[in-house]
């Protein structure tokens, strides 16, 4: 048998596409004080920066009252005249590359529920975006999206507030070259399913092919039921639903064992959280669940497999440069290198001009010529 890493490279140079604030993938870090002091207690990625806490506590190890976060992203615009909105409880501060923009966070500045907008002209290219926030007490919240002036003059449009997605997902996973999901994650990606098999080589680029870690993350909206869930991984698991676990095997790793765990939970949407450690050989990671008064049998996990029939998958990369230079601004798994974008770009948050693309997976050929 013979492994052969097959990898295309694909160059394009075809009109700038329009960014929306729903693009960006944000990196937020919690603090357990309202002054961003000392290490961070909580990290997580959202897609969008639309919260409403209420009078709860927004994560895990963060107090309900006297709490502060910073949440950054990296996001492509194309040239223009751009509105940005925020609004927040109390403090809240923007910075785009780099620079203060909005500043509203020292004691006694906060304007709570007052709508704070600027206008800037940006030029073409990836931008910097940072929001600082501080909660206070009472009920907490912070929104935050831009406009182009010239084809949204109006606004603010506000995206539904995390916790309110849409139904089943996507998952958004982080890998991280370590075994703690220390630091930055080395990769960021969305998947519609976790049904991840990556065999014998790395999750991704830029993360080893042993002494990793996988967090994902999706809100998935239930039914009132009983439910089952089963996992099963390579080598330790934990599965958690808000920011409860209830499958945990990350001190003593049962891989390759299916393990199941029943719940009852209430209608509405549930945060679903998986974080994976793996130690060495193969890796993978799949997760199904069912409600047991219309669907008791299973598990049925989705199918990625390391050598499909298809051929497949394969690791698709995207980049904002011509010279697949830096990180990719998108990864995903494909069934083949197919695509016919015309003049368009292949996803909203990348040019449809100078961009590059790269496509690898590993085949199995029986020995010949």
């Amino acid at each position: 048998m013979k492994r052969i890493w097959i990898v295309l490279l694909v160059l394009l140079s075809l009109a700038p596409a329009l960014a929306q604030s729903s693009d960006a993938i944000w990196n937020v870090d919690y603090y357990d004080n309202p002054y961003l002091a000392g290490d961070r207690v909580h990290n997580e990625t959202v897609s969008r920066l639309a919260f409403n806490w209420g009078v709860g506590s927004p994560a895990p190890n963060v107090p309900e009252d006297d709490f502060s976060l910073r949440a950054s992203t990296r996001v492509f615009l194309p040239a223009g005249t751009y509105r940005f909105y925020l609004l927040a409880d109390h403090g809240a501060a923007l910075e785009v590359d780099f620079r203060p923009v909005i500043s509203n966070m020292r004691d006694g500045e906060g304007r709570p529920g007052e709508l704070l907008t600027v206008e800037l002209i940006l030029e073409a290219g990836t931008h910097h975006f940072q929001v600082d926030h501080r909660g206070l007490g009472h009920e907490s919240y912070l929104y935050f999206t831009w406009a182009d002036l010239a084809t949204n003059p109006t606004g603010p449009n506000f995206p539904d507030p995390i916790g309110i997605p849409t139904e089943g997902g996507p998952w958004i996973v982080q890998y991280f070259d370590n075994t703690e999901w220390r630091g930055d994650p080395a990769q960021t990606q969305e998947v519609n399913a976790i049904g991840l098999d990556w065999g014998f080589d790395p999750p991704v680029p830029g993360v080893n092919r042993d002494d990793f870690t996988v967090r994902a993350v999706a809100d998935v909206f239930f039914p009132a039921g009983d439910y089952r869930f089963w996992v099963l991984a390579d080598d330790a698991v934990r599965l958690a639903i808000d920011f409860d676990p209830i499958i945990d095997t990350l001190d003593d790793p049962q891989p390759d064992e299916v393990i199941s765990e029943d719940v009852t939970l209430e209608q509405g949407f549930h945060r679903i959280s998986i974080h994976l450690r793996e130690y060495s050989l193969n890796a993978f990671l799949y997760l199904d669940y069912r409600d047991l008064a219309t669907n008791p049998t299973g598990p049925s996990f989705p199918n990625t497999g390391t050598q499909p029939s298809s051929g497949g998958p394969w690791t698709a990369e995207y980049f904002n440069n011509t010279n697949l230079s830096g990180s990719p601004i998108v990864i995903q798994s494909e069934p083949a290198p197919s695509h016919n974008w015309g003049v368009s770009a292949p996803f909203p948050n990348m040019p449809a001009d100078n961009f590059s693309a790269r496509w690898s997976t590993t085949q199995y050929f029986d020995g010949g010529d």
